[in-house]
């Protein structure tokens, strides 16, 4: 599956640092500009893992075989720039020009993607010192394609992101209000029955309900014998230590707040958390009933019956979430 903005920015509230891992092909050296590109677009850090076909297809197999071994990889992970000069550079000959401009033309695209003027000045110094041609020739390139325009990975990227950017804000926004009940969780743990009580595992997106469910156990098992939540979780599901890392900041900010300004804080966000999930429901029964009345029109006179039924109920189901949504 491609990588998507939607997701860097999720796993960007985790962490700035990427290491990404492909195969050392072709196909690998694509999919690395593209995904590389996505993520210095958000402004990440990131290294690459260039996988030799002798030690293993993918991650998961050299997993299996040496964790040893994958652990050297990780910790001998270039960074992306040099990862891309490596890749290029590979089958260059220097002696004729048309591989020069080939290794160029790569390496400019990627180059003038670097958010950093420091690391963007350095790398056009080195690939001009490696292709033994002037700095000030590979500028003037510069210059002309960002005239020309042509699109190439930067404005791929900047596609995708503006056709995906109301749908990332959204979950932004959704996973904020719910980091933020978490943390509140975590500062007064004795509101944790009130949370049970009116809060439904799925108003959560799917990033936040282990952790959710990793703090009602520790309500139940822990809390009440006085062991920090924090060495729990780590003890535990190390897997979320990242999580609680981000959390923490927000725990802190909220513990400040009175026992009043705290109830009504965790009463918003469970109604904000409600309202977006009854919001999405509604969107696929709707989706389902106009679905099913296309089918309605299309069917043969026998199969009506059962259709009317089905959509009968779905508007039914309709009537009652906008309910809900009007109760709260």
């Amino acid at each position: 599956t491609a990588l998507t903005v939607e997701q860097i920015r999720i796993l960007k509230r985790l962490t700035n640092d990427f290491i990404f891992a492909f195969d050392a092909d072709q196909a690998g050296i694509r999919a690395a500009e593209r995904s590389i590109g996505l993520a210095w677009s958000e402004e990440a850090k990131v290294k690459v893992i260039a996988i030799n076909q002798s030690l293993g297809k993918d991650p998961d197999e050299i997993i299996r075989r040496d964790v040893a071994l994958w652990k050297k990889l990780i910790a001998a992970a270039l960074p992306a720039m040099d990862y891309f000069f490596e890749m290029k550079f590979r089958g260059y000959q220097p002696e004729e020009i048309e591989s020069k401009k080939q290794v160029a033309r790569d390496l400019l695209n990627l180059i003038i993607q670097l958010a950093s003027p420091l690391e963007y000045d350095y790398y056009l110094k080195k690939l001009a010192e490696k292709l033994e041609v002037r700095e000030e020739a590979l500028r003037e390139a510069v210059k002309k394609a960002r005239q020309q325009k042509k699109p190439g990975v930067a404005s791929q990227v900047s596609a995708q992101t503006q056709q995906t950017d109301k749908n990332v804000k959204s979950i932004d926004r959704k996973a904020a209000v719910a980091e933020r009940l978490l943390a509140g969780m975590m500062a007064r743990m004795d509101y944790m029955e009130y949370v049970g009580e009116n809060l439904v595992i799925e108003y959560l997106p799917m990033a936040c309900q282990e952790f959710y469910k990793i703090l009602a156990v520790y309500y139940t098992k822990e809390y009440k014998q006085g062991g920090k939540v924090e060495n729990y979780i780590k003890e535990n599901q190390p897997e979320l230590t990242n999580q609680l890392n981000c959390l923490i900041i927000l725990k802190e900010e909220l513990k400040q707040l009175s026992d009043h300004e705290f109830l009504a804080e965790i009463k918003r966000l469970i109604f904000e958390l409600k309202k977006d999930f009854i919001k999405n429901k509604l969107l696929g029964v709707a989706k389902e009933i106009s679905d099913n009345e296309d089918k309605f029109k299309k069917s043969a006179a026998a199969g009506q019956e059962e259709l009317k039924n089905k959509i009968d109920k779905l508007m039914q189901e309709f009537s009652e979430l906008s309910g809900q949504l009007k109760e709260n």
